[in-house]
């Protein structure tokens, strides 16, 4: 998904808003009144002003179902903060990122996410503690996740669609895995609020086995050297990989670079400071 077919899509998506792209992004018109979402709390290029978050109420009608179930936000936090330092201290300090991170696509991603609020089909953007209830924790070698009741649970994918028996996942650049099905997640670009990432895909797990990872995302389109840094995670926490196959779509980073400048292609991906202009 990641390979020359995508490379000619930006092609001519490259040759169609080059001068619209100088002009100032305007989304395209749309009946609808909404307006799109807001890409992070820090997240506004300045060629596009802040707009309302939407998250807030997608959650609260798209999980009322099970909010009956679900300990309150300050007991679900401190659970969090309790078993994150036993489970996975974060040995970079409170600041530092040790993986390189990837901002989403303009194209593919952010106009997307755009187009789909202004359908009345909003992403449901998380909050750090939204986000938080979706953190991947590795205990024993195998991979768990928060359940129902608030506490750690060996984390299976098997029943998930679309894709089936995977949940979607990102890292973040302190090597924070975020992980959960589509019919919660929607897109990749939930769990960061449209922010960059330092891996993207899905995860096969049965009963906290890892069998699979696929760095496939339409969002953020990542070379294969972003998907090698969740590998690199999975390994600094011991997880055992003994069943795991690293499906990687994506293309090397220089070989996509390469392929890029020689066919004249540019991918425009955001970052909190605005659009940036890339040959990956």
């Amino acid at each position: 998904m990641d390979g020359m077919r995508g490379n000619h899509r930006s092609s001519r998506y490259h040759q169609q808003t080059h001068t619209s792209y100088a002009q100032g992004y305007a989304p395209a018109p749309s009946h609808s009144s909404a307006p799109p979402p807001q890409v992070g709390a820090s997240y506004a290029p300045q060629y596009h002003p802040p707009a309302p978050d939407y998250s807030s109420s997608y959650q609260a009608q798209h999980h009322s179902s099970s909010a009956a179930s679900q300990p309150p936000p300050h007991v679900l936090q401190q659970q969090h903060q309790a078993i994150s330092s036993v489970a996975q201290p974060n040995i970079y300090g409170a600041s530092g990122k040790k993986y390189k991170e990837l901002g989403m696509l303009q194209q593919g991603g952010y106009n997307k996410d755009v187009n789909n609020a202004m359908n009345g089909m909003a992403v449901p953007y998380m909050s750090s503690a939204e986000r938080a209830r979706h953190e991947v924790f590795v205990q024993n070698g195998r991979l768990h996740t928060y359940g129902q009741n608030g506490s750690l649970q060996p984390m299976d994918t098997t029943g998930a669609v679309n894709p089936m028996d995977r949940h979607l996942f990102v890292m973040d650049g302190k090597g924070g895995v975020y992980a959960g099905s589509s019919t919660d997640v929607m897109h990749h670009s939930a769990f960061m609020a449209g922010n960059p990432v330092a891996a993207a895909g899905t995860l096969k797990v049965t009963q906290g086995q890892l069998h699979e990872m696929s760095d496939t995302s339409g969002h953020y389109a990542p070379p294969r050297d972003y998907g090698q840094q969740f590998h690199k995670e999975m390994r600094r926490r011991d997880t055992d990989l003994s069943q795991a196959n690293f499906n990687y779509q994506g293309m090397p980073k220089k070989d996509k670079k390469r392929l890029a400048k020689e066919n004249g292609i540019e991918f425009e991906r955001m970052y909190p400071h605005g659009v940036e202009r890339k040959y990956y």
